[in-house]
């Protein structure tokens, strides 16, 4: 990508947080995606290491832009969502668990 890029927040980390604010009434709609691809789980994988309290806090950023609830439902869709025990996406859903825990404060 462009330099400086990854440090242009992105358009869902503009809307207001909360339980039932736009940021999380954006991120409940993955679930309904008909079909989660390796390439779309890599970008809300990026999204959430970045720009989550928890990788904006690792990066020495003061605010991240994410909620705790739009984190959430994100990772609910990328863990639980459809098709969760299909063997081509269970790799790939323990990537985006473990890279998601490394980003985590111990």
């Amino acid at each position: 990508g462009m330099p400086g890029v990854s440090e242009v927040p992105p358009p869902l980390t503009r809307l207001p947080a909360g339980p039932k604010s736009p940021q999380a009434l954006a991120a409940a709609i993955v679930p309904h995606f008909p079909r989660m691809t390796e390439a779309l789980a890599t970008v809300l994988k990026k999204l959430l290491c970045r720009w989550s309290e928890a990788g904006a806090a690792g990066d020495g950023h003061k605010s991240s832009g994410l909620g705790a609830d739009c984190c959430e439902l994100l990772l609910e869709a990328l863990l639980r969502g459809r098709r969760a025990q299909a063997a081509e996406l269970l790799a790939l859903r323990l990537r985006v668990a473990s890279s998601v825990l490394r980003v985590l404060p111990k």
